[in-house]
């Protein structure tokens, strides 16, 4: 996963091994993690900070899972600029 620098305080507090830094402040964590719901919540819980990487799987069933949400909530602007930052 990569992380914005923003979300570098929660990375350490949550993530003890493999990270790694890149020269903007990004933050890499490899982690296992199961492939289901709750990875799912836990990724967006960290809003707009977090891109999965890998594997591609995961990114396309969450880019599904948003889209279907996005459409529910089109309706509320303030939902929409979440989604579009996290799914340009």
């Amino acid at each position: 996963m990569k992380f914005d620098r923003q979300a570098a305080f929660r990375v350490y507090d949550e993530f003890t091994d493999n990270i790694t830094e890149d020269l903007q402040g990004n933050l890499y964590v490899q982690v296992d993690l199961p492939d289901n719901e709750v990875l799912y919540s836990y990724v967006m819980s960290f809003s707009g900070s977090v891109e999965i990487i890998e594997p591609q799987s995961i990114r396309e069933q969450m880019k599904k899972d948003y889209r279907k949400y996005r459409k529910n909530i089109e309706h509320d602007i303030r939902c929409q600029v979440i989604f579009d930052t996290l799914f340009p």
